[in-house]
């Protein structure tokens, strides 16, 4: 179902089991696929595999080597990836997330890919040993803060970071390497609170950026606030006057202190909660195109397809 790599790859058996994009298009896995995480190798050959099946979740530890560079995505609408390595990742392990509109960048010990976000990724040859974690949100969480402050951290999924979580997958490669008494009950558990501890990091992550200058955390708060839960996208002018700023010092220290533009956060922003609205409710795309902020369905669309790769109608009948 998921390739133990940091870049499951785009392989004939990959495409077959899910998850995994090929030239030729791609299948999300299901959920009676939760066990199957092992049925999906990267070209190589696998040394030693292990693995440990619970009813919200899966785990797996691979030592494997290749022989040649790999590339290729994952994708699943309904289950979260975990990927720690228990060495060092092959030379040239970068990637992105389709949504976060980036340039490759390095992929960090612990990788994590959340249900409903494409990753793409790459790596040379040589030999890895992983631990590869899967997990079905839905079955161990109700409500969507968990999700909420996953959909903040974008920016560190390529590379989480923590004690605790470093810890809790270490438990949990233990009790796949020596699983004991109710092991499957043991790992559902330890991956609620691997979800709990990574909500933490993003938002830890967020809070704790450095500084550059120029903007408030109390006014960064309040854009946040405004985009986030807003009936409607505001517009510059609006969230210059919220932070009592002219447009021209909002803009520049928007930039200064993010990184990024002020159109680009709330269009982020804005596209996040219409794939929310498109998992959770039945509302036409016009409807929820008019309560992201766009003046009609076809930019919406362009937008949509622009940051997601496909479009709003065919996102929402993956699920």
């Amino acid at each position: 179902m998921a390739s133990p790599t940091p870049y499951p790859a785009a392989t004939r058996r990959g495409a077959e089991a899910g998850g995994i994009s090929s030239q030729s298009g791609s299948r999300q896995p299901a959920p009676a696929d939760l066990g199957r995480i092992g049925a999906v190798y990267p070209p190589g050959t696998v040394i030693e595999a292990r693995h440990l099946v619970g009813s919200a979740s899966s785990a797996m530890i691979v030592d494997y080597e290749r022989g040649d560079a790999v590339a290729g995505t994952w994708y699943s609408r309904d289950l979260h990836y975990f990927d720690m390595t228990l060495g060092r990742r092959p030379k040239g392990a970068l990637g992105h997330f389709v949504e976060d509109g980036g340039e490759d960048r390095p992929v960090g010990p612990i990788l994590f890919a959340p249900a409903g976000y494409h990753y793409a990724g790459q790596g040379g040859r040589g030999r890895q040993k992983s631990l590869a974690v899967v997990i079905e949100p839905a079955r161990l969480v109700e409500g969507d803060e968990i999700g909420t402050a996953i959909a903040e951290g974008l920016p560190h999924f390529l590379s989480l970071k923590g004690q605790s979580l470093r810890g809790l997958l270490a438990r949990i490669e233990r009790e796949v390497a020596a699983p004991g008494f109710a092991s499957a009950l043991l790992l559902d558990g330890l991956c609620l609170s691997l979800l709990v501890e990574t909500a933490r990091a993003l938002r830890g992550a967020n809070e704790g950026c450095v500084r550059k200058g120029g903007l408030s955390a109390r006014n960064l708060r309040l854009i946040e606030e405004r985009v986030r839960h807003g009936e409607t996208a505001p517009s510059l002018p609006e969230l210059a006057s919220l932070c009592q700023l002219s447009l021209r010092q909002l803009v520049r220290a928007f930039h200064a202190e993010t990184g990024r533009t002020v159109g680009d956060y709330v269009q982020h922003v804005s596209l996040e909660r219409a794939r929310q609205m498109l998992r959770s409710s039945m509302l036409p795309v016009a409807e929820i195109a008019r309560k992201v902020g766009f003046s009609n369905p076809s930019a919406f669309s362009a937008a949509f397809r622009r940051a997601c790769g496909e479009t709003p109608s065919s996102y929402r009948k993956q699920g």
